[in-house]
């Protein structure tokens, strides 16, 4: 089978899926053409199907999908950002998706149902790039699945069919011819449907005449050169110049005469299909400052839908321009992102437009993470209606930077899901649906839940199936941009009106949207939805509960205490209070400063109130505003809350409490007190004495006094000239009272008289009883046994003696 054989055979099997998918159409609530949802059934990448691990995945089969991976072989991505579909019902290749595959530097096909047909690019044929000089340069510069060969990235570069970073893509639905941006080189190309190089637009890309077209046939031809482009100056007006800022689909060819369109620096270019320039849109309209056309879409009757960036910020606004660059209308689609108000920069990166006008935005919008640093970004995208601006409905979009209608209303994205330019193919099937379209709400005030002000708000729209059976409608709901509560389902046969009645809290703004199901779209998690809404309720005067109450009560001092419901708006709320019966018309009525709250539901209100006069009856209560001016009228309101009183306790007198001492030492220490003026102007002293007891003699050793106030007054006094080892007894205390409080405190060191102690007690001698004889009667008791005790041993002694003399020789007795 030849590549183009294959290719046919692919293309009537989509046909035949989708003359399934489109039924007849009814008209919608507008009068236009029925609405659609486009349900994403299958996605194409690298390793998307986790169990068999090939690169296409059945989501409407209910098959579970991975995200695909980074890769260079077939059927692969490296940051893919563009997609077209060749449309032409005679061609071949009717159905197919040409993606510009950016990071492997080529342009791969796919058929309708997301099978890989081939590829183009230099050198993506890995098998003729092997073969050297056996294979055409031709030959190298496309791999497809028929011939089996092994294919690769392509090699970036300047030369003919050579790419740097191809970026958006189109395709001439009269003779197939696809158009890639060639970012980096500042041209454009055209290939053949089967990947030959035609011709290139750009500034000076003939290198041989310096115009700005090179063709294939004049390089055959004419040897002419060609190469890469240059880029345009700023504002420049030179046909067939780029200055190519903006990314994205840039790229259609549209109208009868099917030109080329390609988003430029502030124009939009136009061309024929041999090269030639013809004509140009301007976008002073929009506005004369410089911008970057971020996604390009254009009718049957040359009308432009286009998004202009300004100063590098994001935008969310459609333009619609005329073919004479007059401006038709501004589309704003809704904010339908759950991520509250006012927050986030939003940024439409892809058009498409279908047969119907209807309008695929695909965008992102980028805001500060909720709960801490860090930026967060949530991709969307929406179907509108392209001559009214109305939502139709929305479909499940990771990064879209690449959107096409191909025939049927079939939907193709390029997406960006996972890290690393993991990158892949969605695919997505129109399904007929019914049209819903919310209206605005009516709300009146309900039935309090205690303090808590409740509003009753209808929620309003309109339903009509279109002929889609079992289709079931209900509401979503929820503070702003958060959709979180759902009304009942109801089940719709015929178009009217539908209604849903919600309570909610005063002063908050509220989102709603309706939502439904048929036979065709059941997914719990992606209904088929309308425009989302808002509305904001009213404010109320806050709500003061129950009578307030006194405590803490002091001579001077009092703290009060009642209850307020803000009813959730910033409420300014304060205590008046005064000794007279009529808070109103008191003169020397006092307010407390103001408080601030906006909670729902009551709080307590506490302050003290101090500078009281002893013994006095005040009455006091609680006064609260939230009043403002909204859209140029006034809501909320001033409450005024019930009085009560308090008496405050009688005059306390002056006094003094003694404190702690510190830094003793033999002859010092440093001793501290209190006094409590009372409002009065006080004498006080420090007295010190040698403690003895309730008999301590004090003396004054400092006096001073105090001003007229309540504010106490700390005291420290150093007392110096102690004795050592001495106890001291001091107190403070006012002059003519009795002091409150003392205490004592023992100097260092030994004392300066010393007393002598008293002197130790004798031991006592105990009593002994020695033994007798008979022979001690006549004398002392032992005396006759001592001396015969001493005569033998003196007697022993003189025995030895003599024992021990030596015998002199020659000694003789005569």
């Amino acid at each position: 089978m030849n590549i183009i054989t294959y290719r046919t055979a692919l293309s009537l099997v989509s046909i035949v899926a989708l003359t399934l998918i489109l039924a007849a159409t009814t008209a919608g609530l507008a009068g236009a053409a029925t609405p659609i949802k486009e349900v994403l059934s299958t996605r194409v990448g690298w390793e998307v199907n986790p169990a068999s691990k090939g690169d296409i995945c059945q989501v409407e089969a209910g098959t579970e999908c991975s995200p695909g991976a980074e890769n260079s072989q077939a059927g692969g991505f490296a940051y893919a950002t563009g997609v077209a579909v060749d449309e032409d019902a005679g061609s071949p290749l009717h159905g197919d998706f040409y993606i510009t595959d950016t990071g492997n530097q080529r342009v791969q096909e796919f058929s309708a149902t997301g099978q890989f047909v081939a590829m183009f690019g230099w050198e993506v044929n890995k098998t003729k790039v092997n073969e050297g000089a056996n294979a055409s340069q031709a030959e190298k510069n496309v791999c497809s699945a028929e011939s089996h060969d092994e294919c690769q990235a392509g090699v970036e570069g300047p030369a003919p069919g050579q790419f740097s970073r191809p970026e958006s893509i189109a395709i001439d639905p009269s003779t197939g011819n696809v158009f890639v941006q060639d970012y980096n080189n500042w041209r454009v190309q055209e290939f053949t449907p089967t990947g030959e190089f035609v011709l290139m637009l750009g500034k000076d890309v003939n290198k041989t005449t310096g115009l700005n077209l090179c063709t294939e046939h004049e390089v055959q031809v004419e040897g002419v050169k060609c190469r890469a482009g240059e880029a345009a100056g700023q504002d420049s007006s030179e046909p067939s110049a780029f200055n190519f800022e903006g990314t994205g689909n840039l790229l259609t060819v549209a109208g009868a005469e099917h030109l080329l369109y390609i988003g430029d620096e502030q124009r939009i270019q136009k061309f024929k299909a041999n090269g030639a320039p013809a004509g140009e849109i301007p976008l002073t309209a929009i506005s004369p400052e410089p911008g970057v056309i971020t996604a390009l879409a254009v009718n049957e009757t040359g009308d432009a839908y286009l998004v202009y960036r300004l100063n590098g910020s994001g935008t969310n606004t459609i333009h619609e321009l005329a073919s004479d660059g007059t401006l038709l209308k501004n589309i704003e689609p809704p904010n339908e992102l759950a991520i509250g108000a006012g927050s986030g920069e939003v940024r439409i990166e892809a058009l498409a437009l279908n047969q119907n006008e209807q309008l695929a935005i695909g965008g992102v919008q980028i805001f500060s993470a909720r709960g801490g640093p860090g930026e967060e970004r949530r991709r969307f995208g929406k179907v509108l209606d392209g001559t009214t601006g109305r939502f139709i409905s929305e479909f499940a979009a990771a990064s879209t930077e690449g959107i096409a209608f191909g025939e049927g209303n079939v939907l193709a994205a390029v997406a960006q899901l996972s890290v690393g330019n993991g990158m892949e193919l969605l695919l997505y099937k129109p399904v007929l649906i019914g049209e819903l379209a919310a209206l605005p709400v009516v709300c009146a005030a309900g039935a309090a839940a205690g303090s808590d002000a409740v509003f009753d708000c209808a929620l309003n729209g309109q339903v009509d199936p279109a002929g889609v059976s079992e289709t079931q409608a209900w509401y979503e709901w929820g503070p702003y941009g958060v959709l979180g509560t759902a009304t009942a389902k109801q089940l719709v046969a015929v178009a009217g009106p539908i209604a849903a009645v919600v309570s909610v809290e005063p002063n908050e703004t509220f989102s709603y949207r309706l939502a439904g199901y048929d036979h065709e779209v059941q997914a719990p998690s992606d209904p088929f939805t309308s425009e989302t809404l808002s509305f904001k309720t009213p404010l109320v005067a806050p709500v003061l509960v129950g009578q307030p109450s006194a405590s803490f009560l002091s001579s001077s001092t009092a703290v009060l205490f009642s209850e307020v419901n803000p009813e959730h708006s910033n409420t300014r709320y304060e205590f008046q209070y005064g000794a007279c019966e009529n808070l109103e018309s008191c003169p020397s009525a006092v307010t407390l400063p103001s408080l601030e709250s906006g909670v729902y539901g009551g709080i307590g209100a506490t302050e003290a109130a101090t500078g009281l006069q002893p013994g006095t009856l005040y009455h006091f209560r609680l006064l609260a505003d939230n009043q403002q001016e909204v859209a140029g009228r006034q809501e909320g309101g001033i409450a005024t809350g019930p009085q009560s009183t308090f008496m405050t306790a009688p005059a306390v007198l002056p006094h003094a409490l003694t404190g702690a001492v510190s830094a003793i030492g033999v002859t010092t220490a440093t001793v501290a007190g209190t006094v409590y003026p009372e409002g009065r102007a006080s004498a006080y002293t420090v007295e010190l004495g040698v403690y003895a007891g309730a008999a301590t003699q004090y003396g004054v050793v400092f006096s001073g006094s105090t001003a007229i106030g309540f504010a106490p007054l700390e005291v420290s006094q150093v007392l110096s000239g102690l004795q050592p080892g001495s106890t001291y007894a001091y107190r403070f205390k006012i002059a003519g009272q009795s002091s409150l409080t003392t205490g004592t405190f023992t100097t260092e060191g030994l004392p300066a008289i010393l007393v002598p102690p008293a002197p130790l007690a004798q031991l006592a001698v105990p009593s002994i009883t020695f033994p007798t004889t008979a022979s001690d009667s006549q004398g002392k008791p032992g005396a006759k046994s001592k001396k015969k005790g001493e005569s033998k041993q003196r007697k022993a002694r003189k025995a030895k003696q003599r024992k021990s003399k030596p015998i002199r020789a020659g000694r003789r007795r005569s």
